[in-house]
């Protein structure tokens, strides 16, 4: 593509991009935009903000509005999780697990518990209808 080479050509002619072929400040040699930035380095500052952005705690309004997009998109965003591949799903439950030990060992030990819980009672009601089934056909009534 033949993008205009003076940023007041760009201008003149209403393009959004220019090419001088020298360097920026950073040492791109890169289109610009007529506003005056380095493409590359506004590659370079999105992902610098971004990591940055991750850190943050998410606002309530952020959070309200992230249950909305669910809510109005359900079926496609399930339809997108069930779309990636089991790689990225296994990795994604990885990181979870590594930033989320206190969830995690939590919710273990509360399952765990919970499955002692119904193992113990079946195996009571286990054992007492199999003893009273013994006693059934002990005693001859059946069904």
């Amino acid at each position: 593509m033949n993008y205009p080479t003076t940023r007041e050509e760009a201008k003149r002619t209403g393009a959004k991009y220019y090419f001088t072929n020298k360097p920026c400040t950073r040492g791109h040699v890169a289109p610009r935009k007529t506003k005056g930035c380095c493409v590359e380095c506004m590659k370079e500052d999105w992902v610098t903000d971004n990591e940055r952005r991750k850190t943050l705690p998410k606002s309530e309004a952020s959070k309200a509005a992230g249950r909305r997009y669910y809510e109005r998109n359900k079926d496609a965003v399930i339809a997108r999780a069930a779309a990636r591949p089991i790689e990225e799903k296994r990795r994604h439950k990885d990181n979870y697990k590594k930033e989320n030990p206190e969830v995690i060992n939590t919710s273990w030990i509360k399952s765990k518990n919970e499955n002692i819980a119904i193992s113990a009672s079946m195996t009571s009601n286990t054992l007492a209808v199999t003893s009273f089934s013994r006693y059934r056909l002990r005693i001859g009534i059946f069904g």
